[in-house]
């Protein structure tokens, strides 16, 4: 089987090892963050100036379809970093930015019962921000749409559209 990052298996590997580098039982760990744990795709590195401080961090790992969640362990700050993705077309090619707006939130030593509810306000904040794609009537994320209600798929099948 060829490695595939999306698959279940890959997806259960990269949950388990999460859970590890926070010293959690794995059902702790999912009980909070959820399940379905991927590397950030598209990264090339772990390089982050998101803070404009030019340093290196450990790498974003994301979950969620659409991607809904972001985290990254901060063992330099013994905390986890926790953001709404955000889709950014660079190109042709989607990439992938944490939007802290306010939402990236060191977790410490209460990981689990500070993590919770920070975790819910994000997940609410990113899913307001889905709409269901007027053709096809799938769950859309805003990286995904052309239009308030249509996504890019539609846009180039139905209407002629060509990226």
């Amino acid at each position: 089987m060829e490695w595939d990052e999306r698959t279940d298996e890959a997806q259960d590997m990269v949950t388990r090892h999460l859970a590890e580098q926070l010293d959690l039982p794995v059902e702790e760990f999912i009980a909070v963050f959820g399940a379905g744990w991927q590397a950030l795709p598209n990264a090339g590195h772990d390089f982050d100036d998101s803070y404009g401080e030019g340093q290196i961090f450990g790498p974003w790992y994301i979950a969620g379809e659409p991607f809904q969640l972001m985290l990254r362990v901060r063992p330099d700050l013994e905390a986890v970093e926790l953001a709404r993705p955000k889709g950014i077309w660079v190109g042709h090619t989607l990439a992938w930015r944490p939007d802290f707006d306010g939402d990236a939130v060191p977790v410490g030593v209460r990981l689990l019962e500070t993590a919770g509810p920070i975790v819910n306000a994000i997940l609410k904040r990113r899913r307001q921000s889905f709409r269901y794609c007027r053709y096809c009537r799938r769950i859309t994320a805003p990286e995904d749409r052309m239009d308030a209600d249509l996504c890019h798929g539609c846009a180039s099948i139905w209407q002629g559209v060509v990226y």
